[in-house]
């Protein structure tokens, strides 16, 4: 491990997150997946890197609460790994997309639900039907 290297990242992360800060970074200097390492042996590439510090500022509730830590990764578009960026990208935004999506198909239920709840008239007596 490196002094200033990426396990370092993580951990200056951590410490902004605790507080409610979020970080950038730009990744594009580590190594593609399978380039030579100067010891002998491959790199496993970005996409492991970038898995682990997503799961870290997951992890991390932003200021004590229930709020997710902001974390912006970049990566230029040289980069081996690009498409496995772009894609990895696409399915967090897909992710996002379905919990929007979610949230409003709950909304809707739940004002039809209290909607039911304000209507009715009392005991023994049954709330309008609604279509």
């Amino acid at each position: 491990m490196t002094e200033g290297g990426i396990m370092d990242l993580w951990v200056r992360e951590a410490r902004l997150f605790k507080y409610g800060s979020g970080t950038g970074t730009n990744f594009s200097s580590l190594r593609g997946e399978g380039e030579k390492l100067s010891g002998g042996g491959s790199s496993s590439g970005l996409m492991g890197f970038l898995r682990i510090g997503d799961r870290a500022a997951g992890a991390i509730k932003s200021g004590g609460t229930t709020r997710r830590a902001a974390k912006m990764v970049i990566c230029d578009m040289d980069h081996p790994d690009i498409e496995a960026f772009i894609n990895w990208k696409v399915i967090e935004e897909q992710k996002v997309a379905s919990l929007v999506a979610g949230s409003k198909m709950h909304e809707q239920k739940l004002n039809g639900i209290f909607a039911a709840i304000r209507d009715f008239a009392g005991e023994g007596s049954r709330p309008p039907i609604r279509r």
